[in-house]
């Protein structure tokens, strides 16, 4: 496991309660703050945090132990992903076995009950396909004014989360009719804002994000102009080396 997913440490070593209640005894001082720089994180919209934030603001009313607001706010986000989640399983009319085994994976349970941006992700876009699924397979639905709006803020949402914008090009899927009069019309109501705010969201966070490793992702954007051919076969070669690992991540290791 080590090998293929170096991420994972010491998976065989159990944190015991003594720990626990140690770590509960650190509490917040105001006249020691260090801060970490983790400006290659600007990419994410503060909107990805809102669930953890607000446990966190929460928790302070009780307790000033950092331990006690993380745990707050790992359980808001998790209230959320489940919430979330559940609404996707009762509005999609198909797969719904599927969507709960994916929510239920071992990655993705882990990412719900953190305080990552990727647990706010996960269920939204779970969610988006559900609707995406519900107008391609009901006859008896269209895409009107209000299912435009909701199909709006999901997108946003999806783009300012993790600047995962691209998803609505799933939008596609649902067959042209659904949508009745103004296709083209509807479809730029609900992409556009979508895209529209991530772009705001990237010119805004340029000042202070810090590509991770010193990347530069302009140079990267012209190598791949430039040379397309290396860039593919680099690509398989990464997909094939990368392959198990990415299994091991996206199911998770109990």
């Amino acid at each position: 496991v080590k090998f293929w997913y170096p991420m994972i440490k010491d998976i065989h070593i159990k944190t015991d309660y003594a720990q626990i209640n140690k770590s509960s005894k650190i509490v917040i001082d105001k006249k020691n703050l260090q801060f970490s720089n983790q400006k290659y994180q600007t990419l994410y919209h503060p909107l990805a945090y809102l669930p953890q934030t607000i446990g966190m603001i929460f928790a302070k009313f009780f307790t000033k132990s950092v331990y006690w607001l993380l745990i707050s706010s790992k359980l808001f986000l998790l209230a959320f992903y489940i919430a979330i989640g559940y609404c996707a399983i009762r509005i999609t009319p198909v797969f719904k076995w599927l969507f709960l085994t994916l929510l239920l994976m071992p990655t993705a349970m882990s990412l719900g009950a953190s305080v990552s941006a990727d647990g706010v992700l996960i269920p939204i876009a779970f969610l988006f396909f559900a609707y995406i699924f519900k107008f391609s397979f009901d006859e008896n639905l269209y895409i009107n004014k209000n299912e435009v709006l909701i199909f709006s803020v999901l997108v946003g949402a999806l783009a300012l989360a993790k600047q995962s914008f691209l998803i609505s090009l799933f939008l596609f899927f649902i067959p042209k009719k659904k949508f009745g009069r103004f296709y083209f019309y509807k479809i730029l109501a609900i992409m556009l804002p979508g895209a529209l705010l991530a772009f705001l969201w990237s010119v805004v966070c340029q000042r202070w994000f810090i590509p991770l490793n010193q990347s530069s992702p302009v140079l990267q954007a012209h190598f791949i102009l430039q040379h397309p051919f290396i860039y593919l076969m680099t690509l398989l070669k990464t997909i094939k080396l990368c392959f198990v690992m990415w299994l091991y991540m996206v199911i998770g290791v109990l």
